[in-house]
């Protein structure tokens, strides 16, 4: 009887187990569908209020005053702010949903394909030490490092000449792949924040960016299983690590 009564048991835990996978699946595939829908309906409205701003400045012509300039001018500035969240918004709505079978992976040629890809600028170079051949869809894995070269780009600012190196090592059944670069870094406290929807470390005014990359490449590895991390000990610029199976 207590072995019939263990096993019912069990059987209905994992019953219970199941239907709350399924219930957390279809809520987040709601919510990425509403983030989808918000961002996507969101924009029309934009466009008509930068519309208005720049007939006004036609109309009204030389007669506006300084002020007044300004003013349109920083509308039209938050109406692209605003757009641009309104796109990250829908890129991490997107994420969820990557399409595409498992294939065979040079991650050599990838990052390098990347990089070209963002066209970085003048001095900034990337360094690749024998990044391996690995299973996994292409724009899972376009999209990574895309996000954290990208990322180095956009926050390099405290040097002339930028690098990123990109190194791979095995540790049981996981790789992990690190992306450094030898910009200003990131303070130890923030090690969670970057990877907060929308978080940025600097004022928007002070530097125009979204605050995506990060989350997205946070939920595309989570998506299968892995994780990033910030590497708090590394004093001479940033590096982050990444799991792969």
């Amino acid at each position: 009887r207590n072995k019939v009564a263990i096993h019912e048991k069990m059987f209905h835990l994992k019953r219970e187990s199941d239907l709350m996978k399924i219930e957390a699946e279809k809520s987040s595939r709601q919510l990425e569908q509403f983030m989808y829908i918000v961002s996507h309906d969101l924009k029309a409205p934009l466009r008509a209020i930068e519309n208005l701003s720049n007939w006004i400045s036609d109309d009204l012509g030389g007669s506006l005053q300084n002020n007044v300039t300004e003013n349109l001018s920083l509308m039209r500035s938050r109406v692209h702010r605003m757009r641009t969240l309104l796109e990250g918004v829908h890129e991490f709505s997107k994420c969820g949903n990557i399409a595409g079978e498992p294939e065979q992976i040079n991650l050599n040629q990838l990052v390098h394909a990347v990089f070209e890809t963002i066209v970085p600028p003048q001095g900034f170079q990337l360094s690749v030490t024998d990044l391996p051949v690995v299973v996994a869809e292409h724009s899972r894995m376009y999209n990574i490092f895309y996000h954290l070269i990208k990322n180095a780009i956009i926050h390099h600012h405290d040097q002339s000449e930028g690098r990123v190196n990109i190194t791979c090592s095995a540790e049981e059944n996981q790789l992990l792949i690190s992306v450094t670069d030898n910009g200003p870094g990131i303070k130890p406290q923030y090690a969670q924040k970057v990877f907060e929807l929308f978080s940025t470390l600097k004022s928007k005014d002070e530097m125009e960016t979204p605050g995506i990359g990060l989350p997205v490449v946070r939920k595309l590895l989570q998506d299968i299983g892995e994780d990033i991390r910030l590497d708090t000990e590394y004093l001479n610029g940033t590096r982050f690590t990444f799991t792969l199976p």
